[in-house]
């Protein structure tokens, strides 16, 4: 019998790691669509605090006229940890552990030892 293992994901990601010294705006992004629908981000990291503003307009089928939204977000970080940036949503606190490119061979190199 053969051994196989989960296909190993190969996306790469942009990640920004907090060491509680930074004060800086990380995001400014704004994106206007064909339709009209238009997004802003700016997140700003002030020692381990990271605001997230995001602006959103766009039209609902069948209203008349344009709906806007703007989410304020806060949150406390602890030293270390890593962001990694999605479209749309700016950086954002991973769902999944991530680790580097190293990390990743030496563990599947253990793997062809079992």
């Amino acid at each position: 019998m053969e051994k196989y293992v989960v296909k190993p994901n190969l996306r790469m990601y942009a990640v920004y790691e907090v060491t509680g010294e930074q004060k800086e705006v990380i995001e400014d992004f704004s994106e206007t669509g064909e339709d009209g629908s238009t997004i802003k981000i700016v997140q700003e990291l002030n020692g381990l605090v990271l605001t997230s503003e995001r602006t959103s307009t766009y039209k609902i089928p069948k209203m008349e006229f344009p709906v806007s939204e703007t989410v304020k977000e806060e949150i406390t970080l602890s030293k270390g940890t890593k962001l990694v940036y999605v479209k749309y949503r700016g950086y954002v606190i991973p769902e999944v552990s991530l680790c580097t490119l190293e990390e990743a061979i030496k563990d599947l190199e253990v793997l062809k030892e079992v």
